[in-house]
């Protein structure tokens, strides 16, 4: 499937006026890559922010946490998710027109990072390492002829409201994508 936006999400940003009086997270100010590429992407009913590890992989969990809840627009007392770090406003291939990140609803508030078995990451016990099964990684198993994998899928549930990501779950609609 074609990605629905393809951008750069500005991390670096800084919030503006209209952000100030609201409690959203900072991203951090430590010297770090300035965008980050993302595609936004539509499975089923669903629509979320699909990220490559790389471009993640250097950050502490928490820094990288930081970056997906500011780029969706979250913490949003609103209820709206219109303010994220991301571009104001981003083309959209398919409708010629431009939209803004985030949803304000939970099918619209989703993240996804994706990569290769076996690509180089920080160890399971690091504080760099990725959330989800220790065994995803291991190359191995993931060449095995009947039960391998090509892609290793993290997902991960942005909260609208509040400051929350949710790495346990799955979203089959995005799986799809």
């Amino acid at each position: 499937m074609r990605p629905i936006i393809r951008s750069r999400i500005d991390v670096g940003a800084q919030p503006g006026p209209s952000r100030a009086r609201r409690s959203s997270p900072q991203v951090p100010t430590h010297p770090m890559q300035r965008f980050l590429p993302a595609h936004f992407c539509r499975g089923g009913t669903s629509k979320g922010l699909f990220l490559q590890d790389r471009a993640l992989a250097h950050v502490s969990h928490a820094t990288r946490e930081r970056i997906i809840l500011a780029a969706m627009g979250t913490p949003d007392p609103d209820g709206r998710q219109i303010d994220g770090f991301a571009p104001t406003r981003m083309y959209t291939t398919r409708t010629n027109q431009f939209r803004r990140m985030g949803g304000g609803i939970s099918s619209l508030s989703k993240a996804v990072i994706l990569h290769a078995p076996g690509a180089n990451h920080p160890p399971p016990d690091s504080p760099n390492a990725f959330p989800g099964v220790p065994w995803a990684n291991d190359i191995a198993k993931a060449r095995d002829s009947k039960s391998g994998w090509d892609v290793v899928y993290r997902f991960v549930q942005v909260g609208v409201r509040e400051p929350e990501l949710d790495w346990g779950s799955t979203c089959g609609n995005l799986v799809s994508a």
